[in-house]
């Protein structure tokens, strides 16, 4: 997920036992691998602000039905308004038709 919120999405989704991972901290052109490059966030305008934004919410193939109301339940609890949700429009149908076929 992708939200100018991301430390408060967190903090609500870990308070209600779900875990949540930052997996890209720093935008691929900043690593140190690339220093030599010597890239400045003006370089990569849209990379350089989404590692503050990005928020990994739990994925996997093990992930039963309940659970995934559950998280699903959580996120719109975090976006009562659904028009404020970081996935727009698509993201909010296709969490709307999931959540009633569960």
């Amino acid at each position: 997920i992708c939200t100018d919120q991301r430390d408060k999405l967190q903090s609500h989704l870990k308070e209600n036992g779900i875990s949540t991972g930052i997996h890209y901290p720093q935008a691929l052109p900043f690593l140190k691998a690339y220093d030599y490059l010597k890239c400045k966030p003006m370089d990569f305008p849209i990379a350089s602000t989404l590692p503050s934004k990005i928020l990994s919410i739990p994925l996997f193939p093990e992930l039963d039905n309940e659970r995934i109301k559950y998280i699903i339940n959580q996120l719109f609890q975090f976006y009562p308004d659904w028009s404020s949700f970081p996935l727009g429009r698509l993201g909010w149908a296709i969490l709307l038709h999931y959540n009633r076929s569960l």
